[in-house]
């Protein structure tokens, strides 16, 4: 393989992968550096959430109803050569209380000016959906347009797809330098563990470790880990869980904002660093999603914590996730639990991605993507469209690292 590409993109996630599948339509040697295995970190270990009513209004809602349509357009086009698993049966938020279920309507209402089609639903269309949900349950949120879909074999199916138009992958190649011109005002190409290539245009896509690489041209890029723990059960043949379902949080005092309840919530202040970064105890940080997958397995998750690198779980974490779980579905009580598991996502703090030119000629950013799955195919379409005509997409624009000088 020769050294010299059009195009090189670090990283072969889910972004990385789905980028490459887009630049190969348009550049004749795309390279994708990777230091371990396609889809090794966060787009294996995520819960392939293609989800609307979770999404912040605006930019994060856009972004993906467009992956969405782009997941849809794959599937009919018949681009993917393997069943990414995507389904679009909805999604639901369930509550157990009235005041939960206050708060819902509240965040239907402001949502729904949005254009998210959510709305609270009783009890009984609830237990009608969900038949193995506990019988206690006061109500739900429920997105029609909610979709899954199985991020290992996706990010595969878009690996495939970029080798299909030529791109190529290469493990084991660790960048451990991003090589410069001689002015220094350029990338030229990177240094890895496998020998140096070149390219005008280099993507950082390193999920994670995007914040390391960025450090090689001199950019501190404030993109942190965020840890979540996950277990999953042996098959539960008897019941069936149709969707993937989540409990609201208890609310606690005062607290009505609809975010803090249905979903997670994180209240920072201060300059974008570590230190900063909330050190709440496991318990508090969980917010539960139980899943089933088509071998009958049941996924349940998920922590939200800043501790590093560290991918080890805790006996305390996958106790406080088990707990709600139980609770909304009495059958797992019973189900032997086969296989615990970690992984760390892409944190950024006020929860979008850095997306588009970095400031630096031939530097290309596509990283701090939290939601990575909701949001690759889009993103990936946008830093095509810029590379091949210069044209910067409005969302991309919201997206650009220019904002931290902002603010």
């Amino acid at each position: 393989m020769s050294n010299t590409a059009d195009v090189i993109i670090i990283g072969a996630g889910i972004v990385g992968s789905s980028l490459a599948a887009e630049l190969a339509k348009y550049f004749k040697n795309v390279v994708v550096l990777e230091r371990d295995e396609i889809a090794n970190y966060a787009s294996t270990s995520n819960y392939g959430m293609v989800w609307l009513q979770t999404r912040f209004p605006g930019f994060d809602t856009m972004m993906a109803r467009r992956s969405q349509e782009i997941y849809e357009e794959k599937i009919a086009d018949g681009e993917f050569d393997i069943d990414i698993e995507y389904e679009k049966r909805g999604g639901l938020t369930i509550a157990f209380d009235d005041r939960q279920i206050e708060v819902m309507k509240k965040q239907c209402k402001e949502k729904q000016k949005g254009g998210t089609p959510m709305a609270v639903i009783s009890r009984e269309d609830t237990l009608r959906l969900e038949p193995a949900l506990n019988p206690d349950i006061a109500g739900a949120i429920f997105c029609a347009e909610d979709a899954r879909i199985n991020p290992l074999v996706t990010t595969f199916a878009f690996a495939n797809l970029a080798r299909k138009r030529g791109a190529t992958f290469v493990h084991g190649a660790e960048v451990v330098k991003i090589l410069m011109s001689e002015s220094g005002s350029k990338v030229i190409g990177v240094s890895t563990t496998k020998g140096d290539y070149y390219a005008p245009v280099v993507v950082n896509a390193a999920g994670v470790w995007c914040r390391q690489i960025g450090k090689m041209v001199g950019m501190d890029i404030p993109v942190f880990p965020n840890r979540l723990q996950s277990l999953v059960t042996e098959p539960v043949e008897k019941y069936t869980i149709s969707r993937i379902v989540q409990c609201a949080r208890e609310i606690e005092g005062d607290d009505m904002d609809p975010e803090k309840a249905m979903g997670f919530l994180f209240e920072i202040t201060g300059e974008q660093t570590e230190e900063n970064l909330p050190k709440d105890p496991v318990e508090d940080t969980i917010f539960t999603y139980v899943q089933q997958s088509l071998s009958g397995t049941i996924v349940i998750g998920t922590t939200n914590e800043f501790i590093g690198y560290d991918i080890r779980t805790t006996p305390k974490a996958l106790y406080a996730m088990m707990k709600p779980a139980i609770k909304l579905f009495p059958v797992i009580r019973d189900a032997n639990i086969i296989r615990t598991w970690a992984s760390v996502i892409p944190f950024t703090y006020d929860g979008k991605p850095f997306v588009g030119p970095s400031g630096l000629e031939g530097f290309i950013l596509a990283c701090g993507h939290g939601h990575a799955i909701a949001h690759a195919p889009t993103a990936a379409e946008q830093i095509a469209q810029y590379l091949t005509k210069g044209t910067i997409d409005p969302l991309m624009a919201q997206a650009s690292i220019s904002r931290l000088k902002k603010k």
